[in-house]
């Protein structure tokens, strides 16, 4: 079992608050069901990290 650093703790977050279910079951199938997807799109995942950044 790894942990997760706790300054990774707010990125996940923004990522769960923007979780899409649908599209992430869509990219999951895309993998062969071999990952787990939070279903962001890259412009919105580039913004999470992007705000992510500046704290």
């Amino acid at each position: 079992m790894t942990t997760t650093p706790n300054y990774l703790l707010p990125l996940i977050e923004s990522f769960e608050k923007n979780v899409n279910p649908e599209i992430a079951l869509q990219m999951k199938q895309y993998m062969r069901k071999q990952f787990e997807f939070y279903g962001i799109k890259s412009p919105g995942r580039k913004e999470i990290y992007k705000e992510f950044k500046k704290e």
